[in-house]
Parts: structure tokens; sequence; C-alpha cells
């Protein structure tokens, strides 16, 4: 993603990557509180910005408490479920999820890495039924 700050060379400051002297511009003719604001959220998103080129910053699916709905082939149904855990390992996100079979009343522990995500494991129960239906077609 193109970055939307740059680093004043003088200052340290962020400044808005296409337009440098817009920040400069404001900070001159604002009242005080109102650009210094402006300058700590443009340094607050340049860190993000730096975080995510280096890789530490992690965009979540969803987190712990969530509703999630799993197109189960071994229950043979959608599953309504609750995100339990979130663990982030070297290469993968793994995302622990307890359901419950609609069919069935089972509860059962499922496992899903983010690339489940719109494939397997969906974030609304339209998603989940539309996908559902289109794998009932396909067969």
């Amino acid at each position: 993603m193109k970055r939307l700050t740059m680093y004043d060379k003088k200052s340290g400051h962020a400044e808005v990557a296409r337009f440098p002297e817009f920040l400069s511009e404001l900070r001159r003719t604002q009242p005080f509180r109102e650009a210094t604001e402006l300058t700590l959220a443009m340094n607050k998103l340049a860190e993000y910005e730096d975080l995510e080129e280096q890789g530490l910053l992690v965009r979540m699916p969803c987190k712990v408490g969530d509703t999630v709905w799993v197109n189960s082939s071994i229950h043979g149904n959608m599953c309504e479920g609750t995100v339990t855990s979130v663990r982030i390992g070297s290469d993968s996100c793994v995302i622990s999820i307890t359901a419950i079979s609609s069919i069935t009343g089972d509860e059962f522990g499922f496992l899903a890495i983010t690339d489940y995500f719109g494939a397997t494991v969906f974030l609304t129960r339209a998603e989940a039924k539309a996908t559902l239906e289109k794998m009932e077609q396909s067969k």
C-alpha cells in the first residue's frame, strides 16, 4: 500500500506525502492546539505505516468473542461458532473456533488460518449461506 505520510527532514515530523507544504501552512495559520493535535495524528499514522512496512502490523479478520459461520463438510452444514482464541505463529495466524452443528447440536472445535476466511469461515451468515448454496449447485 502506498504511504500517506513521509517524514520532514528538518523537524522529523510526519507530513502528508502528497502535499508536504499542507501541514506546514496549517501549523503556521491554525491555533497551536489544532496544529499540535494534527501533528500527533500524522505521527501516529506514520508509526503504523512504518510497522506495516516492517511486517509488524497484523490485521485480524476477527477478534475473540466474535460470531462466525463455518461451512463444515464433516457436519454437512453451516455452523455458527464463536472465536475462542487467536494465536500468531511464525508464518500464519491460527484462530480457534467453538461451533455448534445446526443439525445435530453437537459442539466441536475448529482451527482456521486467516486464508480460510471467505472460503470456509465467514463473518456473516449471509456470506456463509451464499457460499454453501454455490457449493450445492456445483455438485
